[in-house]
């Protein structure tokens, strides 16, 4: 779509208008696929993998509390036999 107006200075082109548009429209495109195909697979993986790490640090805790709780109390039974 091009046409021309009277400009109080000269002709103004709107074809340029409408290629600045475009060329706006295809950084806002690129910006969208890079969020899209870096930045959320990125945050994804990084929170899942701190889930996993806080599981596995809880099962971690959870066996110690539970081999420290079994010593005194295995020890207490050969002391009173």
């Amino acid at each position: 779509m091009r046409w021309r107006t009277l400009h109080s200075t000269r002709l103004v082109s709107f074809y340029q208008k409408d290629s600045n548009l475009s060329a706006e429209n295809n950084l806002l495109k690129r910006c969208l696929h890079k969020l899209l195909k870096i930045f959320l697979p990125t945050i994804f993986i990084l929170i899942c993998s701190s889930m996993i790490a806080l599981y596995l640090s809880e099962l971690i805790y959870q066996a110690k509390l539970r081999s420290t709780d079994l010593k005194p109390a295995q020890t207490k039974v050969l002391v009173n036999k």
